[in-house]
């Protein structure tokens, strides 16, 4: 996982391909998207939170009144960071190393893609193999007997 607000994508992306396509690695690339937004309602947050903290418990019902209009705004942009932070994920690259960029749809459907990609990397040998003209699985399997899987029970 790595981010564009610590780090340049050039520099990610550089790295990325470096590790060779064969490496069964996976990077998730969450970009700098939306920046001032989320500056502005962090500030919101915290300029609420520390008027609270400093401000203590109200005595007047004026003071009662204010201190709820503080905590409101402190939820609202709470809401929005949530907001923003979950926009900004689902905008964010999946990377196989050797710098290939998955695009399957969603982000979950990126990530998915992925892993059935490092398996196959991974343990190439149970990498699904092609199917017969009928459709269906052949009835060996690819490998010697001894590395078959057996039924326990």
């Amino acid at each position: 996982m790595r981010d564009g607000w610590n780090e340049s994508e050039t520099l990610v992306l550089n790295e990325i391909r470096a590790e060779g396509a064969d490496a069964p690695l996976a990077y998730a690339f969450v970009g700098k998207a939306r920046d001032q937004e989320l500056r502005s309602e962090i500030v919101k947050y915290l300029a609420a939170r520390f008027t609270l903290d400093k401000k203590g418990l109200p005595s007047s019902p004026e003071a009662q009144q204010a201190r709820k209009a503080m905590e409101t705004r402190m939820k609202l942009a709470d809401l929005a960071i949530d907001d923003l932070r979950d926009r900004i994920c689902t905008e964010a690259d999946i990377y196989l190393a050797g710098g290939n960029q998955v695009q399957a749809g969603s982000i979950r459907d990126n990530i998915d893609d992925a892993l059935r990609s490092l398996a196959d990397r991974q343990f190439p040998e149970f990498k699904a193999k092609p199917t017969t003209r009928t459709g269906t699985r052949p009835d060996r399997w690819p490998w010697p007997e001894s590395r078959c899987p057996r039924r326990i029970g």
